[in-house]
């Protein structure tokens, strides 16, 4: 056998033995918040990253209008077309919406406009005419991920086209523990708990509004307390391990919950701007009411975060684990955590 011969043989073996080392990790960006009618210079810190696949979890514009007109929608999927990276292409990309993505802020089941706004959304997403999100009401769906030997199943809620109205005024809401309120609407709640009750090595559930933490006035799932129940009650009775993704928030947390990570990303490039940033305002007085974003969620590991971020899940098959971060705009860790996939 010649010199060359052998060199590139043993080229080839590198190389294939590389793929191989690289198929057994695999790694999630994710975020939520995007306005198409601002910058969006976050995305450089995510392309170095290099992640396989990005997850948008909802307000991936910001097209809601008091008057429903979807118009405003239309321009605002538009604009954004223009604004998103094309290296994005090339990543496997999963979305959900949240309101103003859907059309209403703080929207619901009584959004009038929910199934032009639904084709819309499949539309803008490339989503296929056989997919059922096409053929049925509600964008929820769930996909099976396999790396290596690991048995992924991503699954994504609609947490707008089927939920009952918020109670209260915005900012304000009170609890909604009407018997028959619901977030999932009946069918979807069925479907779910389906999909959950098939055995994998973990769950990523996508929900654009939180789960589990209950510590602020905003939209959450515990202003519908029997339907936060029901959901970590069938989390916790699955044999899967759990890891949620959530959004909304303008602000990055993670939060626990007997053996359920929570991970809320929010905001990609529309931050919290705190009063001690603002003008008008004496700066002892703006730095005195800083406290009103300050947040003390007995469910969370770590303090909140809120100027831009993404979030980032690295999972290394051969180990079973995730690496857990949230990064700044500058591709900084600003929290971690470390999940393990085997059983506890």
């Amino acid at each position: 056998m010649s010199k060359k011969v052998s060199t590139f043989i043993f080229f080839i073996f590198v190389l294939f033995h590389k793929q191989l080392l690289l198929a057994s990790d695999y790694s999630i960006a994710f975020g939520s918040c995007l306005d198409q009618r601002k910058a969006q210079p976050i995305w450089d810190s995510i392309e170095n990253m290099d992640p396989n696949a990005f997850i948008f979890l909802g307000d991936n514009v910001y097209g809601d209008h008091p008057s429903q007109n979807l118009a405003y929608l239309y321009e605002a999927y538009d604009q954004q077309e223009t604004k998103l990276p094309r290296w994005l292409n090339t990543l496997k990309i999963y979305s959900i919406w949240d309101d103003h993505d859907y059309g209403l802020n703080d929207g619901g089941a009584s959004f009038m406009g929910k199934k032009e706004a639904q084709n819309i959304f499949i539309d803008f997403w490339g989503i296929d005419p056989d997919d059922q999100r096409a053929k049925r009401e509600g964008i929820y769906f769930s996909e099976k991920l396999v790396i290596e030997d690991l048995n992924i199943k991503i699954i994504g809620l609609d947490t707008r086209y089927f939920r009952s109205d918020l109670k209260g005024s915005k900012n304000f809401y009170l609890n909604n523990n009407d018997k028959n309120a619901s977030i999932l609407g009946v069918t979807q709640w069925q479907w779910l708990e389906d999909e959950l009750n098939e055995e994998v090595d973990l769950v990523i559930l996508l929900s654009s509004i939180q789960v589990l933490s209950t510590d602020h006035r905003f939209e959450k799932w515990s202003l519908f307390p029997a339907e936060r129940k029901k959901l970590i009650k069938l989390i916790n009775n699955s044999s899967n391990k759990t890891l949620i993704l959530s959004g909304d928030r303008h602000r990055a947390g993670m939060y626990k919950l007997d053996e359920i990570i929570e991970i809320t990303s929010s905001s990609m490039n529309k931050p919290i701007k705190t009063f001690s940033e603002k003008k008008g305002f004496e700066k002892y007085f703006n730095q005195a009411m800083d406290w009103v974003f300050y947040e003390d969620d007995e469910l969370a590991l770590d303090k909140t975060y809120i100027k831009e971020n993404f979030g980032f899940i690295k999972i290394y098959s051969e180990q079973k684990l995730l690496e857990l971060n949230i990064f700044d705009i500058n591709g900084k860790s600003v929290l971690s955590h470390n999940l393990k996939l085997s059983k506890s």
